[in-house]
């Protein structure tokens, strides 16, 4: 009886997370994924564009970039809006070596303020991570890199100066290769008639109480 019980508590937390984040706007795919159209906190289709674009571009294994910076790169697109309207503006980016446990660390800086807002969080591609929802609050269990292996990376110049989830942790840019993705991103908007799915970038468990 007293398991019963137990089960029957542990499902209804479950469904009122689930309504609390489509309440606060989230959505969660298939249940399990963090997606939304708030690159603040959540990974968005037009985030996922612009990271997919850049990794298949320039060979990148990683791509990062926060929300700040994506917001500066490129316009939120209106709601059911064409993707090729989307203005997108220079940036200044590098492709550069990092240890997947600094990737690691400016994840979990990122994801620290969940489920508030925050320019923090990152959109990402080449990495899968893991959150557990535990209360009232949204904690970082890993991904899915090797923190002992080196990683082609590509990120905004503002996270590779330190900024934002890097913590002050600035990139050693010696070798590094500049660029300025807007024209890939332009490219890739042209024609298209929807922006594709967020994708299962993290995922979302559930904790015990």
């Amino acid at each position: 009886m007293e398991s019963s019980q137990l089960g029957v508590r542990a499902r209804a937390a479950w469904l009122s997370l689930v309504l609390s984040m489509l309440l606060s706007g989230w959505a969660l795919a298939k249940a399990t994924y963090l997606v939304g159209d708030d690159p603040t906190r959540s990974q968005t289709p037009l985030g996922t564009l612009v990271t997919e674009t850049i990794r298949q571009e320039t060979g990148a294994q990683v791509v990062m970039v926060d929300a700040g910076s994506l917001m500066a790169l490129v316009s939120q697109p209106e709601q059911g809006g064409e993707p090729e309207k989307v203005e997108v503006f220079p940036q200044q980016w590098y492709l550069v070596r990092l240890s997947g446990k600094l990737i690691e660390q400016a994840i979990k800086s990122g994801v620290g303020y969940l489920p508030k807002r925050s320019n923090r969080f990152l959109q990402l591609a080449g990495v899968k991570v893991r959150l557990l929802w535990k209360g009232n609050r949204l904690l970082f269990q890993g991904t899915s890199l090797d923190p002992e292996a080196k990683y082609l990376v590509a990120l905004p110049a503002y996270l590779a100066h330190g900024g934002g989830p890097m913590g002050g942790r600035k990139v050693d840019l010696e070798g590094a290769k500049e660029f300025d993705p807007a024209p890939l991103i332009r490219e890739a908007l042209k024609g298209l008639a929807e922006l594709p799915p967020a994708g299962e970038v993290y995922e979302v468990i559930s904790g015990e109480e």
